[in-house]
């Protein structure tokens, strides 16, 4: 019955938590009804990597089938090194290419009636990527440049920020003139919507309207999570605004493609926010909304933990990226036992299903995995120095349907 498999990981920067993400993709893909991955990643950015999964980048066109695999690597390579927006390694890597790469050949293999596996990001983060994505969409219409004219003077509030690098810039003006744009935003994204179904946006084929009206609540989103976040910093608002943008894209997807979806993020987005310290102050997660809105049996989600090893971070945000040591994990947090089991099993790397556990493991380690301990997450910021810093207080058994533990890790092979 599950349709909504979540796939975690403990950092933003080791290459072992891509690589076992991308080949459980490829089993189900291959045994499942798919219809798409979505990533921890911006929507407009990472959409040239859908375009070059379905065959239809602009630049090398599968349809044709003409081109060789070196060219089509050559251009894999050139779209993950092309991402501008900070942290660029997280999918600016090989791995992720080799997946795309993987998805691209699936899909081209398939018959024409058949289902194609897209590549999607569901963030709410990289919205003048999205501005700018929408604007180029209005632009190829007959009717663009009126069109445009009207769609920058109704999200002028918002967006005639979107040549300034500070992303703060707007909540900075708050309390000023800016109070009634949330409400100029959906106003806008409305009449667009009343334009759809007046027909005037048919020149756009159905994923590029899609593409456009996602974009258009990228803004939303972003709008209300800056704000959220200068006007309310303590609360739980601008956390679950973002949680609840990446989860009402993963159902929208959902709904659109039909069929299953695979789901990459980080352990703090996919495994249960119930079962962690984050529901005492009142954060949620899209694990927590899966189970809560679909149902327990109809999304599997799967956490990751590892012992020691390298990882890809940088020392503050938007700083450069640093190859830094992820240290022991500390003695009393799930990652310690997980690695004294491994060592007790004979097994560097495994996976327990949680529901699936019988007789010694049960009546052994049962226990261990319904208590409250530290479970190790590193974000894209990390200073090995303050690492005990980085534990979640987590019901292990309860946050993941699933845990794949991995001794020892190495980084990302960033471009």
């Amino acid at each position: 019955e599950v349709e909504f498999f979540l796939l975690g990981e403990v950092t933003h920067g080791t290459s072992e938590f891509y690589e076992v993400r991308a080949h459980i993709s490829q089993q189900l893909i291959q045994t499942r009804d798919i219809s798409a991955v979505l990533v921890e990643g911006d929507w407009a950015s990472l959409y040239h990597f859908n375009l070059f999964v379905m065959g239809k980048d602009p630049v090398l066109d599968l349809e044709s089938k003409s081109e060789s695999s070196v060219n089509e690597l050559s251009r894999a390579l050139e779209l993950a090194a092309g991402l501008e927006r900070w942290p660029q390694w997280m999918w600016g890597n090989r791995e992720t290419v080799d997946f795309l790469l993987w998805l691209r050949e699936w899909n081209s293999n398939l018959d024409s009636n058949q289902k194609r596996v897209q590549f999607l990001g569901m963030d709410t983060y990289g919205q003048w990527e999205s501005y700018r994505s929408a604007l180029s969409l209005l632009a190829s219409l007959e009717s663009g440049s009126e069109l445009l004219k009207k769609f920058q003077q109704k999200t002028n509030c918002f967006t005639h920020y979107h040549n300034n690098p500070d992303d703060w810039a707007y909540v900075r003006t708050l309390g000023e003139s800016q109070t009634s744009c949330p409400s100029e935003l959906v106003a806008a994204f409305d009449f667009f919507k009343e334009l759809k179904s007046e027909n005037k946006l048919k020149d756009l084929s159905e994923n590029e309207v899609f593409s456009f009206f996602q974009n258009f609540r990228v803004l939303i989103s972003a709008e209300k999570f800056f704000r959220t976040s200068a006007t309310e910093p303590r609360g739980a608002t601008s956390w679950n605004s973002r949680v609840e943008h990446m989860y009402e894209t993963i159902e929208r997807v959902q709904s659109k493609l039909s069929g299953g979806v695979v789901v990459w993020a980080h352990n703090t987005h996919i495994g249960d926010a119930r079962a962690t310290d984050m529901a005492r102050t009142g954060q949620k997660n899209i694990g927590q909304l899966f189970r809560e809105m679909k149902g327990e049996n109809r999304a599997f989600l799967v956490g990751f933990s590892t012992y020691s090893g390298e990882v890809l971070a940088g020392s503050q945000w938007g700083s450069p990226v640093q190859r830094m040591k992820l240290p022991l994990a500390k003695s009393e947090s799930h990652d310690a036992y997980l690695f004294g089991l491994s060592l007790e099993l004979g097994f560097e790397d495994f996976i327990i299903v949680f529901d699936l556990l019988e007789g010694e493991l049960v009546s052994k380690h049962g226990e261990q995995f319904s208590q409250t301990k530290g479970h190790r997450a590193v974000g894209v910021v990390f200073n090995p120095e303050h690492e005990r810093h980085n534990y979640v207080p987590t019901r292990l058994s309860q946050r993941y349907d699933s845990i794949i533990f991995i001794q020892t890790t190495s980084i990302l092979s960033a471009l």
